[in-house]
């Protein structure tokens, strides 16, 4: 029996497959994501949960955006304790907060602004 690829429509002989080839199954997952979060923004629905309502203009719902800062907060803390960047997990110097290629990088941007 032969079958079709999901996303080009190709056919291959191969069980317990959707795609013929990595490539069509990366871009098959993530057009079926791209759809999803389409639907859910025109639907006002939290795109993570896809359960509850967007909270005023924002972009999830409240318990979701709560849960998101909770855990950026701890992986911040945990970084800092183990002395590694707060961005790109690099090991930092004297204590700083950022690495120095994240240091340059803000200091960049902060004088673009």
């Amino acid at each position: 029996m032969q079958k079709t690829c999901a996303y080009c429509q190709d056919p291959f002989e191969t069980h317990r497959q959707k795609y013929c080839k990595v490539e069509c199954s990366k871009n098959g997952k993530n057009a079926r994501r791209r759809a999803g979060a389409v639907i859910c923004k025109e639907k006002r629905i939290c795109p993570y949960c896809r359960a509850r309502p967007i909270f005023e203009d924002k972009y999830a719902c409240q318990f979701c955006i709560e849960r998101n800062s909770e855990a950026k907060t701890k992986k911040r803390e945990e970084n800092k304790e183990q002395g590694l960047c707060r961005d790109c997990n690099n090991p930092v110097i004297d204590g700083n907060l950022y690495c120095p290629i994240c240091s340059i990088k803000n200091t960049k941007i902060a004088s673009i602004s």
